[in-house]
């Protein structure tokens, strides 16, 4: 079984600190949704402040996405 926590989105600040926390408790994937905040680039801060976690979106709207360009 794979466990994921969830990176804050509401404070970009937060998320190289929360990442390190969610990988040293054994976490093994961390998530972001597009609900009220851009998905991805949580994701992109996370990836240079971890080393093994797993980066994932748990909800990425992609008609949304398609309609905004």
């Amino acid at each position: 079984m794979h466990v994921s926590a969830t990176l804050p989105q509401h404070d970009l600040r937060a998320v190289p600190d929360e990442v390190r926390r969610i990988e040293a408790d054994g976490y093994d994937c961390v998530v972001t949704m597009e609900n009220r905040h851009e998905p991805f680039i949580p994701l992109g801060i996370a990836a240079v402040h971890s080393e093994r976690v797993r980066l994932s979106t748990s909800v990425a709207i992609s008609a949304f996405r398609a309609a905004r360009w």
